[in-house]
Parts: structure tokens; C-alpha cells; sequence
């Protein structure tokens, strides 16, 4: 049977004794989410660069990045699902929304309210691998999403009538 690099290091830690196995389960866990990650945005990164769409894909990455990290985002079983179903919400983004849907600063502002209503009331999403296990960290999130997202709608706000 061939190991990845992740399971060869991971037992390297556990024959050395360095971790407990609770902690080499959390740090095989966190590597296999950041190579997961990591090969996915390279593989998007080269299909708009292929595309000359980089600029945008990085845009709606960036926007969505913090959402994303706040909320726990979607979880599916594998990888190649995640990748797919990322490519086709960002291909939608870029391609098909913007010929489908005039985007006027009123319209902006009421779908981000909206986006703020959905991810207070259904986030953080725990992924099976990493359960919500501490009630406050529930709490600080369903505290800080309204919050932030009240700053950014206001200076939104300021913006479209400075202009």
C-alpha cells in the first residue's frame, strides 16, 4: 500500500513520540486541508490564467476568503467534489452572472445583506472532521459575523454616496 507524504510524516511524529495522538490527528488533519486547498487553487489559479480571467478569479477569492474561514464553508466527502463544485461557483461568477444580471450598488448592498442574514443563521458549518466542540466559539462567531459584515455595508454605504 502507498502512503502519502502526509500519513509517512504523521507516523514519523508518532514513532518519535513528539505528540500525543489526539494532537497528530489534528496536525495530519490541518495538512491534509492545506495541500487539499493548496493544489485546488493552483489548478483553478492556471484554468482562468489558461482563460485570461486571473484577475477576477483572484477578486471573488479574495472576497470570498474571509466569508469562507468565517462561516466553515461547504464540506463534501472528496476532494475531487469540492474541486468541482469550486470551479463551477466561480465559473458561474465570472462567465454567467455578470451576462445574466445587471449589478446596480442597491442591488449589491441587498444581496450582501441578505448573505449576512444566511451565514448568521446557518454558520459556522462544522466539517465531520472537525466538530464545533466549544459553545463559545459558536457564540463569538454569531457575534462577529453581524458586526463585521455591519462595517463593511456601512463603509459600502459611505462609498456610493461620497461619489
Amino acid at each position: 500500500m502507498v502512503h502519502s507524504p502526509i500519513d509517512i510524516f504523521a507516523y514519523k511524529i508518532y514513532k518519535k513520540k513528539l505528540l500525543p495522538n489526539k494532537d497528530i490527528r489534528k496536525m495530519k488533519y490541518a495538512m491534509q486541508v492545506i495541500w487539499g486547498e493548496l493544489y485546488k487553487f493552483v489548478i483553478l489559479f492556471a484554468l482562468f490564467a489558461i482563460v485570461d480571467r486571473v484577475y477576477l478569479f483572484l477578486f471573488c477569492l479574495g472576497l470570498l476568503l474571509p466569508i469562507r474561514t468565517l462561516s466553515g464553508g461547504l464540506h463534501f466527502k472528496r476532494g475531487i467534489t469540492c474541486f468541482i463544485v469550486s470551479l463551477s461557483f466561480f465559473s458561474l461568477v465570472i462567465f454567467i452572472l455578470p451576462s445574466l444580471i445587471n449589478m446596480t450598488t442597491n442591488l449589491a448592498m441587498l444581496l450582501m445583506f441578505i448573505s449576512v442574514l444566511v451565514i448568521y443563521r446557518y454558520a459556522p458549518i462544522p466539517s465531520p472532521f472537525r466538530p464545533i466542540s466549544n459553545k463559545k466559539k459558536k457564540t463569538d462567531f454569531e457575534i462577529s459575523v453581524p458586526f463585521l459584515y455591519t462595517i463593511v455595508y456601512f463603509y459600502f454605504i459611505s462609498f456610493y454616496f461620497c461619489l
